[in-house]
């Protein structure tokens, strides 16, 4: 006989699932958040999760600032990653061996997409 067994509970739509353990007559439940979940509105570099790759879809500046995003590297389809948060929602990102630091005004203007992370480190 098993002293402890796991019920798994899902909802398909649902962003969390809850794992239920049953040990002798003590239940444990875990809760764990989905990783595929889709965000209920698109990512910016301002809130593009850490040390995740994220590819540029659109930069929400003005003709001078994006002209200035180009002179950096930072373009439509260009993939980068967040690789720290700074003061005052400012953001250091990584495009290959760069590192570029963004203002939180401009970190909010750039909207990305998550790549896949089957390489996560």
């Amino acid at each position: 006989m098993k002293t402890a067994e796991a019920v798994q509970m899902a909802d398909s739509s649902a962003s969390f699932y809850f794992k239920v353990l049953k040990c002798r007559d003590k239940i444990f439940t875990i809760g764990y958040m989905r990783e595929t979940c889709a965000p209920s509105r698109p990512f910016t570099v301002r809130t593009c999760p850490l040390h995740r790759d994220a590819t540029i879809r659109a930069i929400g500046l003005d003709e001078r600032h994006r002209f200035r995003m180009l002179e950096l590297g930072l373009r439509e389809g260009s993939v980068i990653r967040v690789i720290q948060r700074s003061n005052f929602s400012g953001r250091v990102v990584a495009k290959g061996a760069e590192r570029i630091a963004l203002d939180g005004q401009t970190a909010a203007s750039i909207t990305v997409t998550l790549n896949d992370s089957t390489n996560e480190q």
